[in-house]
């Protein structure tokens, strides 16, 4: 983590953690087809202590003891605890900005990769590529090491959704990626599958990735339509140095999407 929250504002941390994890979620609309995206939160060992207790425990303290949290059941779920929730205002409100709360208050990184679907389906040869997960996926694993100070000796963990049909390529994507590019190879520790169900940090990323996906969407489908809250509040409350680090090094310029001014 290079930046942590003091009184209210972001500052450089010391350079260098030895235990980086990021966990990561992906969040897709099949009937719009139009984005994909893989994203989630960065945090050294300080950020993520005492987060899934605190998650949980605002669940609770919410009517919702025992329940996993979707981003996507949360806007639009019409089956119950969600129906009640979304039926009672005030109290779906006070869920979702306790969980933003907590985000920022644990000084947890915002972090993804998303890929058109309709420059993804005019690619020729999908051969290494089949499916637009793996772009995403890839472009974040090689984003992360550019992203985190790792100390020497140190490592990132990475933990991603449970996705059984994808599990075996990512594993072998994840070593491939490692003996081909060596500086990978010495900060990347393990990656490691986990549910929504299990993996409370798995929950935050989430919600980011169904809000960064919805996003970029309206972003090119209803500009006219403003950004949503949660996305506003994440962009607010996160460093404002994240908004500015630039990752064009890592794909060609072709291959980079800049929403327009918003």
């Amino acid at each position: 983590m290079p930046y942590e929250l003091v009184n209210g504002l972001w500052v450089p941390q010391r350079k260098g953690e030895t235990a980086i994890s990021i966990f990561l979620d992906e969040s897709a609309d099949e009937k719009q087809e139009s984005v994909f995206v893989v994203a989630g939160f960065i945090g050294a060992e300080a950020n993520w202590k005492n987060f899934a207790s605190s998650w949980n425990a605002a669940m609770s303290e919410h009517g919702l003891a025992g329940v996993t949290f979707h981003m996507n059941l949360f806007a639009h779920g019409g089956k119950e605890p969600w129906k009640s929730l979304k039926q009672d205002a005030d109290r779906g409100k006070s869920l979702l900005n306790t969980l933003l709360r907590l985000i920022r208050m644990q000084a947890v990184y915002p972090f993804g990769a998303m890929t058109l679907l309709s420059e993804y389906n005019a690619l020729e040869d999908k051969r290494q590529f089949d499916h637009p997960y793996k772009v995403c996926l890839e472009v974040a694993l090689s984003a992360a090491e550019t992203l985190c100070e790792v100390a020497p000796g140190g490592k990132i963990r990475f933990v991603c959704d449970e996705n059984q049909e994808m599990r075996d390529w990512m594993m072998s994507a994840f070593e491939k990626l490692k003996a081909r590019r060596p500086e990978l190879g010495k900060v990347f520790g393990v990656l490691e599958t986990s549910t929504d169900d299990a993996s409370a940090e798995l929950c935050a990323a989430d919600l980011l990735a169904f809000e960064l996906r919805k996003h970029v969407d309206n972003a090119l489908r209803h500009p006219e339509v403003p950004i949503r809250y949660p996305m506003k509040r994440i962009m607010e409350d996160g460093p404002s140095q994240f908004w500015k680090t630039d990752f064009s090094a890592l794909l060609e310029p072709e291959y980079l999407w800049k929403p327009q001014p918003r």
